[in-house]
């Protein structure tokens, strides 16, 4: 039931590169309810809430590049001064950076992290992916629900 992200990313920044894997639990469903969630609130309450939804988003946005035939390689990156993206895709020369926040009002600073972490990587793409209801942003760097980033990373938008 437990699903790893994949291999970690690894880019020339010596040190300062995390190199242990990142484990998901697969189906979020099942860990709610085996953890008694009652409702959505009681799910925010949690203190894994927020790696619950990054785990569910990743599930979601990889079960939809299989679905669709779309090969992608999926990583995750993570630096020992707290840089981070919860996924890293892949796509020939296309470098995706998404960043998974469980909010429905993203901030600036949410962006100016993910920037600052896809230049690390030369991401071509940056995605903040949260509970927003108002996408912002363009083709190559928005922030935007994951109905919105799906439809985008399959070509519907």
């Amino acid at each position: 039931m437990k699903r790893r992200s994949g291999q970690q990313y690894h880019t020339n920044i010596g040190k300062r590169l995390i190199k242990a894997q990142k484990i998901y639990w697969r189906d979020s469903g099942l860990l709610h309810a085996l953890q008694g969630v009652q409702d959505r609130n009681d799910l925010v309450s949690r203190p894994w809430g927020g790696a619950s939804w990054e785990g569910y988003v990743i599930e979601q946005i990889l079960g939809t590049l299989s679905s669709k035939g779309i090969l992608a390689s999926p990583y995750f990156f993570r630096t020992s001064d707290q840089y981070e993206l919860d996924l890293l895709l892949e796509f020939g020369s296309q470098r995706w950076a998404i960043e998974i926040e469980l909010t429905t009002a993203p901030s600036v600073a949410h962006l100016e992290h993910l920037d600052k972490v896809a230049d690390m990587v030369g991401a071509t793409h940056r995605f903040l992916i949260s509970q927003t209801t108002k996408p912002t942003g363009g083709q190559h760097r928005a922030s935007c629900n994951l109905s919105t980033f799906l439809e985008r990373l399959t070509g519907n938008d």
